[in-house]
């Protein structure tokens, strides 16, 4: 179960209205889906939404699908897309992560008087980004200051696009950890 002429029979049926066919499809897919869109930075409380939403805007495009191309890409891509709308619509008036680094890179917030606990998770954003190796730094600067999609930071720092995806979810991560750490530390000094 799972091979390609498989899925095109179970896409074939699933065209015709048979949605246990396309059940099978998610059944075969979810797994590998929500890692993917977890390594997208997705935070793991969203990731289930997301691959809903996939997987129900995969079914509306399914007679777009190319028998050539691999199912399992054919869905990160909608993926892909489904988060960035999801990040899109949390970006206005929030005072998100990646809001936060983005203005910090770019010296924007510095000169906001904060609120206190602003300040505190600014000052350990700053202090967990001094950190950073330089090109993880870069990494940022150019995904959050600089707006650039992971394939186009790739081409800068000469990496994979899969690999500048995956190295981008590391640093996030590394982030998140030490500013975490710092807010315990604090809490209980």
């Amino acid at each position: 179960m799972g091979g390609d002429a498989w899925i095109r029979k179970r896409i074939k049926a699933a065209l015709r209205g048979d949605i246990s066919a396309y059940g099978d499809l998610v059944h075969l897919s979810q797994s590998g889906l929500r890692g993917f869109i977890a390594m997208l930075g997705t935070p793991p409380h969203a990731v289930e939404n997301i691959a809903a939403d996939t997987f129900v805007l995969a079914y509306k495009k399914l007679n777009m699908y190319d028998p050539d191309r691999s199912f399992s890409d054919w869905l990160r891509g909608i993926a892909r897309n489904v988060v960035e709308q999801w990040r899109e619509k949390r970006r206005p008036g929030t005072a998100n992560g990646e809001r936060i680094a983005a203005h910090l890179m770019s010296g924007e917030i510095r000169d906001v008087v904060l609120k206190e606990e602003e300040k505190y998770r600014t000052g350990n954003l700053c202090r967990c980004l001094d950190k950073l190796p330089a090109r993880s730094r870069r990494m940022l600067d150019l995904k959050y200051s600089d707006r650039k999609t992971s394939s186009e930071i790739a081409g800068e720092l000469e990496l994979e696009t899969a690999a500048a995806r995956l190295a981008l979810f590391r640093v996030r991560l590394k982030l998140r950890d030490c500013i975490d750490k710092l807010a315990v530390a604090q809490e209980a000094g």
